[in-house]
């Protein structure tokens, strides 16, 4: 840095703990992960569904870009809502956010909300309310082989048990392409799917607003024992439009999770 720049230790310190604030800032809002939940209804007096956290029509907040309101607006309700530890967030009037203690839904749905500046904002009390997430429906494996169809007659010799791709403790997997767009959800006929006993999901997948589930896989044997074993460790989540598994490895081989996909 040039003595132009920087005139003495104590500036030249100053600068940078701004700057460093500055990028931990920018960090933090581009590293933060959320699903759209949908528009709901707000009302005027005790009963609000949520707590204004923020306005970014008016000072001190004033950010809103009605060309870009994703990044002035919804991005940075998001890193307001993980300051407050609230789950759901909501815009409101386009530019306000909520969020906090409350129920988002205690008043239902609502069709006063728009997509505008590549956002879904509410309108006039009416919040389009967002879910913060992990990075689970960022960071993840797509099996996307057409052989991991459950209409895929064949036995392949896959084995979804431990390897460097399949890690024992499990990972984030999504169902995509020729495999299907989510996990088969019902008995898959043996050697099928490129294996022997074929796993399926065996329960109840979840809506957004649920967050993380708990479910279980159960693998059909050659005997066609729907659920000859069991796995009670899966966990889903719905994310904007797809679902994200974690799967630990299977008993053994051949042993894999099939997708419900069509050939």
């Amino acid at each position: 840095m040039s003595s132009q720049m920087c005139r003495g230790k104590s500036v030249c310190f100053t600068f940078a703990v701004i700057l460093i604030a500055i990028l931990q800032q920018t960090f933090a809002q581009s590293s933060l992960s959320y699903v759209r939940v949908g528009c709901y209804k707000d009302r005027v007096g005790l009963m609000r569904s949520m707590t204004l956290l923020a306005s970014y029509r008016n000072p001190p907040h004033k950010t809103l870009d009605w060309n870009d309101l994703k990044t002035s607006v919804v991005d940075q309700c998001a890193l307001e809502a993980k300051k407050t530890n609230s789950p759901f967030f909501g815009i409101q009037y386009y530019g306000e956010c909520w969020g906090g203690p409350g129920q988002y839904n205690r008043h239902g749905k609502s069709a006063n909300c728009a997509r505008i500046g590549g956002a879904y904002v509410g309108k006039g009390f009416a919040n389009y309310v967002y879910m913060l997430t992990g990075d689970e429906c960022t960071t993840y494996t797509t099996l996307s082989d057409f052989t991991r169809s459950r209409s895929y007659n064949d036995n392949i010799n896959r084995c979804d048990h431990w390897s460097r791709d399949w890690p024992t403790e499990g990972a984030w997997y999504r169902f995509d392409g020729a495999a299907g767009k989510a996990m088969a959800n019902s008995c898959v006929g043996a050697n099928h799917c490129g294996t022997e006993k074929t796993g399926w999901f065996n329960g109840n997948l979840p809506v957004v607003a649920d967050g993380i589930s708990s479910g279980a896989v159960c693998f059909n044997d050659k005997h066609n024992n729907c659920c000859s074993k069991k796995l009670d460790t899966i966990r889903v989540r719905r994310c904007e439009g797809f679902y994200v598994y974690h799967l630990p490895s299977t008993h053994g081989c051949n042993e894999a999770y099939c997708g419900d996909g069509s050939l």
